[in-house]
């Protein structure tokens, strides 16, 4: 909503992937069983009553805050600061997950997974009678969803994946399953990460901070601009 691209130059997309909207400006979504629709409202309200509580406001206010996404929630436990204490991130992690238990004991429809900075709420995808076909839903998911709508061609290539979170690692690892001719280029400087990213994409890259991949991406731009006014 706040975007100065112009409206009709690119699509966006969201939610891991589940939902985008299309250069006609029509929003476009991965439909949700009607059961996971319910507990997911029914968390969501709890979610955001829960940080309205004093003691845990300061936690929609930092870092990504409180987030409600597209079979999805976000919120923050800590910040690149540092700013909580540990004990504190922890605690609140803890009590996030009990709230999650409550509305799902089995763990049939949720998936959390702690970044470190955020905790992230995800509807799973697959048969949940079965715990083995039964996954979250992660943004190699979307990627596949979003290829199947709008064709991004990831079969063929090139395709360039951009991240800086073990999240976004399943697309570059997707993207590359389908075709050698894809690139990844991560902000990180964690090894770990760096690790996962080399194992999933093999033509792979690594800058420290977000203005380097800004600034590559911009003049790669200029130059393709230019070629096209050659040609």
């Amino acid at each position: 909503d706040i975007a100065t691209t112009p409206p009709d130059s690119i699509i966006f997309a969201g939610s891991k992937g589940r939902e985008y909207r299309s250069l006609s400006q029509e929003t476009h979504s991965l439909a949700i069983p009607s059961e996971q629709q319910e507990k997911l409202a029914g968390l969501t309200d709890d979610l955001r009553s829960f940080v309205k509580n004093p003691n845990y406001e300061k936690f929609s206010l930092i870092g990504s805050g409180f987030q409600q996404k597209f079979g999805q929630l976000t919120i923050a436990r800590q910040d690149i600061s540092g700013s909580i204490p540990d004990a504190e991130s922890r605690d609140f992690i803890a009590s996030v997950k009990d709230l999650v238990a409550k509305h799902d004991p089995d763990m049939q429809t949720f998936r959390i997974e702690d970044t470190g900075l955020d905790i992230e709420i995800t509807l799973t995808l697959g048969d949940r009678e079965d715990g083995e076909n039964c996954k979250e839903f992660d943004k190699g998911d979307g990627v596949l969803f979003l290829d199947s709508e709008i064709g991004l061609g990831i079969s063929e290539g090139p395709t360039l994946v951009c991240g800086d979170t073990g999240g976004d690692v399943p697309m570059a690892r997707v993207c590359a399953g389908k075709s050698g001719n894809t690139y990844a280029v991560f902000v990180t400087t964690d090894t770990a990460l760096r690790e996962k990213v080399a194992r999933a994409c093999p033509n792979h890259f690594f800058v420290s901070q977000p203005d380097i991949l800004i600034t590559i991406l911009y003049y790669i731009s200029k130059m393709n601009q230019s070629n096209s006014g050659k040609q």
